[in-house]
């Protein structure tokens, strides 16, 4: 291993395996060792990939920053800074005769993967995660508290500085994703699949795809992994990505004639991108152009069947046409797929409202309560249909 931090002592490893951020598995005859880091809001001993990470028959080392800092603290009980943390990585990795380190994460565990395979000369696996911290529109603006430092916020200089080999797989309807690829997809140790249809919640949409042992253990091996029908061209062209980039913002801030605008601009790069056509459509729905949003919502619906919310805003959007057998008929078969979605229970309630049929509307306006507890918007429609059905309210969790 091409170890880039030295520490002057070995800590007392059998003492030393779990904490509440962190969690040594040690396996014999490995000579690698294989670090998960999670996301936001992992803590006491709550580690992402803990699952499916744990069948990789290797040296394993799960972390968390359950502080949301973006790991720019290291990992709580192995250091408190990111070079402290890793000098205890690599005095491990002494002890065991470890000769490889792979990083693994997504999202915030993604930018800690990047920036520990740089800091102990391994090699990193990522699901898509920001690249800079702190972009409008990013998680790590969102959610990194405003008083946590960054003394490591740009990972593409140090990636040039070492070329650490870094794999990303991002979905393609993430417009951060996408802007955190594109900065680095210059860099030759970097290899980017983009995935269509596919949201920030790539790792999940990918053991679901192919399975994520068989991903992580091809990954860990270094033998090849298979070519995917879903991987896409979003961050071929800068421009493409800045325009996508601006067009969020823009829908974000409600100006959605500059969205469209922009929306407009960027499929004149790529005419068929599906996040593309489908921010044109929500934003033609937003101002009232239901008919105009057809065609880009077809064919969102149609190219990318795996993907939910292009799913059950093509139902909404045959609601609004006054579609109402086929708007309840989409929005069934969103949930027959996705039991879970509210968006499709709070459709099917309108749907059913519009066609007459309170009862029902009621009962799907119930369920996209149950699903979505803080919406105001649902609220206030179950709370609308209540009187006209108060023996069915008075049931318990109704």
């Amino acid at each position: 291993m091409q170890a880039l931090i030295e520490s002057e002592k070995v800590p007392d490893y059998p003492g030393a395996r779990s904490g509440p951020s962190f969690r040594f598995i040690p396996r014999a005859r490995s000579t690698k060792l294989v670090i998960y880091f999670s996301g936001t809001g992992k803590d006491n001993g709550k580690f992402d990939f803990w699952n499916s990470g744990r069948e990789i028959r290797e040296n394993l080392l799960f972390v968390s920053d359950g502080r949301n800092h973006w790991y720019q603290d290291g990992v709580p009980g192995l250091g408190e800074t990111v070079d402290e943390t890793a000098r205890t990585i690599a005095a491990w990795c002494r002890f065991l005769e470890v000769k490889e380190v792979i990083t693994i994460g997504a999202s915030m565990g993604g930018y800690g993967a990047i920036l520990f395979a740089h800091k102990l000369g391994g090699r990193a696996f990522s699901f898509g995660n920001d690249t800079i911290l702190k972009l409008p529109m990013s998680r790590s603006k969102q959610l990194m508290p405003r008083d946590a430092k960054t003394p490591v916020n740009d990972l593409a200089p140090l990636i040039e500085e070492t070329a650490t080999p870094v794999q990303i797989y991002a979905g393609e309807m993430d417009p951060m994703d996408m802007v955190g690829a594109r900065r680095i997809a210059h860099l030759p140790s970097v290899r980017i699949v983009t995935l269509r249809g596919v949201t920030h919640w790539c790792a999940r949409y990918l053991n679901e795809a192919i399975g994520l042992v068989d991903l992580l253990t091809r990954y860990v091996r270094g033998r090849a992994i298979p070519k995917l029908d879903e991987a896409g061209n979003y961050i071929e062209s800068p421009e493409f990505v800045d325009l996508m980039y601006r067009a969020n913002q823009a829908f974000q801030a409600r100006e959605f004639e500059t969205c469209l605008d922009l929306c407009e601009r960027a499929t004149t790069i790529s005419p068929l991108n599906e996040a593309a056509l489908h921010l044109k459509g929500l934003a033609l729905i937003k101002l009232r152009r239901p008919k105009e949003a057809l065609l880009p919502m077809s064919i969102v619906a149609a190219a990318v069947p795996h993907f939910e919310d292009g799913q059950v805003n093509f139902a909404i959007l045959m609601r609004l046409l006054g579609d109402l057998p086929k708007a309840i008929h989409l929005s069934h078969k969103v949930l027959k797929q996705w039991p879970d979605c509210d968006k499709a229970h709070h459709n099917l309630a309108l749907a059913y409202l519009a066609a007459g049929d309170k009862r029902k509307a009621y009962t799907h306006a119930v369920e996209a309560s149950k699903l979505l507890p803080k919406s105001t918007q649902y609220a206030k429609l179950q709370e609308k249909l209540k009187p006209l059905f108060p023996r069915l309210a008075a049931r318990p969790g109704k």
